[in-house]
Formats: structure tokens, sequence, C-alpha cells
């Protein structure tokens, strides 16, 4: 995240006087990475409840109630792609 996000600040500095709209796209990019990032981290954390040692300590994961792994690979997918995915 920290890497495309950037790239897209070093962009805004080095196109600074380029159309108002290439600036909100590159603005929108931003936003789009930092909370689509903020969510992925949120549910990694999340997807076992308050047993977030569930994770690690396969004691606590045996009796831990946890989201589907399906719930994680869409995740992925959508971290992944974000906009491009939706180009093509």
């Amino acid at each position: 995240m920290f890497g495309r996000v950037g790239f897209a600040v070093y962009l805004l500095v080095l196109f600074g006087s380029v159309q108002q709209t290439q600036r909100i796209v590159l603005r929108a990019i931003i936003i789009v990475q930092v909370i689509v990032n903020i969510v992925v981290v949120s549910q990694a954390l999340g997807q076992c409840g308050l047993q977030i040692s569930a994770q690690w300590d396969h004691a606590v994961a045996a009796h831990a109630t946890c989201q589907s792994p399906t719930v994680e690979t869409t995740i992925g997918y959508v971290q992944s792609c974000k906009l491009t995915c939706a180009i093509e």
C-alpha cells in the first residue's frame, strides 16, 4: 500500500500543473488504496472475533468460530484487483 500511495503522491507532485480531473483521479486512487487496505487488515484481525490468538495458536483455533475461508479469498481478490479488474 505504501509503495502505491507513495507513487501516486509522486505523480501528483510531478504533474502538479495537469488537469484537475487527473489530480482527482490520483487522489481517488490514494483514498481507495488506504480504505481497501484498512478493510483487509481489519478483516484479517477480526476473522475469528475476539479470539485473535486463534490465528497463530492451534489449541485456540480448534475451539474458535472463524469466518469461512472463502471470505478471505474474496477480500484478497478485491485487494489485488481493485480498479484494474473492473476495467477489464
